[in-house]
């Protein structure tokens, strides 16, 4: 399947999950098409994506352009292009983008089967 960027539906949220600003989505693939979201997520300057319990998915972060500071579980990390964060059930995250320009990520969630272990030590 192909998803071409000039059909992308592409909309703002404003408050994303209690956070400041708006951030743009751009969705690429839904749960209609895969059993995941696939969004990439623009934050302007100053604005943020509220920091949020993941009860019945989970979430893969990938930085895509700029920097953001990611609070994974309370804890305030530092991200930029190419770096990423997995956010299992039971878990918490939110990003704040503290630069001067855009920062986008790309946000894969998909629904975490009830038996599946919250974070491993596995080596990738």
């Amino acid at each position: 399947m192909i998803a071409k960027q000039d059909e992308m539906k592409r909309f703002p949220v404003p408050g994303l999950c209690g956070g400041t600003g708006t951030a743009e989505f751009t969705l690429l693939f839904d749960r209609g098409v895969l059993p995941s979201n696939v969004v990439k997520v623009t934050l302007a300057p100053g604005a943020s994506c509220g920091s949020h319990d993941h009860t019945e998915d989970t979430e893969l972060f990938y930085v895509l352009e700029g920097e953001l500071c990611l609070l994974d579980d309370g804890v305030e990390h530092p991200l930029k292009a190419g770096d990423c964060e997995y956010c299992p059930v039971g878990h918490s995250h939110g990003a704040v983008n503290r630069s001067d320009k855009p920062a986008s990520y790309l946000a894969i969630t998909f629904v975490t089967p009830p038996d599946a272990d919250s974070r491993s030590d596995a080596s990738v």
